[in-house]
């Protein structure tokens, strides 16, 4: 990544959606699930995938699996959102900012419509 750009791709079971769809059909890795989805909830996808992005980001900075050795962060938010959120960003290494710990928190928010969109994460500092 010389130009200092990265690119996520997950093509998988993509498809071109319109701006009211939800979902009640899932895949993909339980752990990566957000809570919604765990509980077969009607939910909007793009929050799905928001909430998959804040578990990638957090692997990428901390080098480490988002749920290793605890089960799914998702489970953990449907008992404890407030909990699970502090331990879960406790685990970041101390050089990650304040500004990007933010962004992680707003990512895994237990409530969907609260998570950001991607153009609002694409204009985060």
């Amino acid at each position: 990544c010389r130009s200092g750009v990265v690119k996520l791709g997950d093509f998988g079971l993509a498809r071109e959606t319109s701006g009211g769809d939800t979902s009640l059909t899932t895949a993909g890795t339980d752990c990566y699930k957000s809570p919604e989805s765990l509980l077969g909830e009607r939910r909007d996808p793009r929050a799905d995938d928001m909430w998959s992005l804040g578990l990638v980001l957090h692997e990428l900075l901390s080098l480490r699996f988002a749920w290793q050795s605890s089960g799914s962060l998702a489970a953990h938010m449907l008992r404890d959102s407030e909990q699970a959120a502090r331990a879960w960003l406790r685990r970041l290494p101390k050089g990650v900012s304040a500004a990007t710990r933010r962004l992680l928190r707003r990512l895994v928010e237990r409530e969907p419509k609260r998570r950001p969109t991607a153009e609002q994460v694409l204009a985060a500092e």
